[in-house]
């Protein structure tokens, strides 16, 4: 077998270099912050574990998905409508830093 076939060899040429790349760091402190903001400083129970959750997450994918909870949480103490407005604002900080996969999923930018 020749070296240009072995799997080391095929691994290591330049169109997979850019795969082998940790993706660069974000900011993840805008998003963070924002979802703490809308929470507050006075979460009622059973949102209590929340905060520190959110204050905790190690990348974006995971403060995207602490959404849901969020909601929940919002609609909980403030009314859905104050809810969904607040989810809207935070959704649109996640531009840009999202892996592409979940990217997809953020709704189109309107025309303001």
């Amino acid at each position: 077998m020749s070296s240009s076939l072995s799997l080391p060899g095929w691994f290591s040429r330049p169109r997979f270099a850019a795969m082998a790349r940790p993706p660069a760091p974000v900011d993840l402190e805008p998003i963070r912050r924002g979802m703490l903001d809308a929470l507050g400083s006075r979460v009622a129970q059973p949102h209590t574990i929340l905060p520190p959750r959110i204050a905790h997450a190690v990348d974006a994918e995971r403060l995207w998905y602490l959404r849901g909870e969020l909601m929940q949480a919002l609609a909980s103490m403030h009314g859905e409508q104050h809810a969904r407005s607040e989810l809207a604002r935070i959704t649109e900080l996640f531009r840009g830093v999202l892996p592409q996969g979940l990217a997809a999923s953020l709704p189109a930018r309107r025309d303001r």
